[in-house]
């Protein structure tokens, strides 16, 4: 029975269950039970109407739920995607300030050799020179 059908037969249950209540008011209602019938047969068309309606309803949550999945699942995505490149930025943003740190590290020590090897050369020429001065001075005695 499709949805037109079932209006159909709801509203000629109606109407029967109307003319059987005038009947059974006038007292030439027959069988008793023919109301009690009509009124079963409205009720497994309204729930047959109220099924239908409700596998329409859960078929449209099933696909909202799926689009919102789908939807959070590209947000998630992209949330992981952007902190990656987060972490990748840091690693390499680490990895430069090791190597400023560490050419830091080799020009101090490097200025500090050459100082070193610069005053031993100037310390051991004064010495040379004052050592020849003293000759000089202890010859002219």
């Amino acid at each position: 029975m499709n949805a037109e059908q079932q209006a159909l037969a709801l509203s000629d249950l109606s109407k029967q269950v109307i003319q059987l209540r005038i009947q059974a008011a006038t007292e030439r209602l027959q069988a008793v039970g023919e109301i009690r019938e009509a009124r079963k047969d409205i009720a497994r068309v309204k729930t047959i109407q109220r099924e239908a309606e409700l596998k329409i309803e859960r078929a449209a949550a099933e696909k909202a739920e799926t689009e919102g999945l789908v939807a959070a699942q590209a947000e998630w995505r992209a949330a992981v995607a952007s902190r990656k490149a987060l972490i990748l930025k840091n690693e390499e943003g680490r990895k430069k300030a090791k190597e400023k740190a560490k050419a830091k590290a080799e020009k101090p020590a490097a200025k500090a050799k050459s100082a070193k090897t610069d005053k031993g050369a100037k310390a051991g020429s004064g010495a040379k020179a004052d050592k020849a001065g003293s000759n000089a001075k202890g010859k002219g005695k």
